[in-house]
């Protein structure tokens, strides 16, 4: 009987290691996914500013338009947005695409972005 539960052991381990790896390449992905998004809605509220009179307008409409379409999403607030944009301001010079395709943690290494997407990511979506 031990013979069968030494084998259980090892199953169950095997079990655990891939739930694990998956995790951690879901985990990845959704951080890649993220800072896709944010960096091309900052883009777009970066090119799009002048919409509205006056920045601060135009934000904080856009935080009540997505809010009205996705009540239950609370990373669109006005603050948040206004980091997006800056995230985009600052790493404008960077494609962001490139450098998550070169590795996924390059992005979230940085200072800036690491802390960006921590106060985003507070208020999930």
């Amino acid at each position: 009987m031990n013979l069968h539960f030494s084998e259980y052991q090892d199953f169950v381990i095997e079990i655990k290691k891939q739930i694990a790896s998956s995790q951690q390449k879901a985990a990845l992905s959704v951080n890649k996914e993220l800072i896709l998004l944010y960096w091309n809605i900052g883009k777009m509220i970066f090119e799009n500013q002048s919409l509205l009179d006056g920045r601060n307008n135009f934000i904080d409409q856009l935080a009540k338009d997505i809010k009205s379409d996705f009540p239950f999403s609370s990373g669109f607030s006005r603050t948040n947005l206004f980091n997006i944009r800056r995230f985009y301001n600052f790493y404008g010079d960077l494609s962001v695409q490139q450098a998550v395709g070169l590795k996924e943690t390059f992005l979230i290494q940085q200072p800036f972005i690491k802390a960006s997407l921590l106060s985003m990511n507070s208020n999930r979506f």
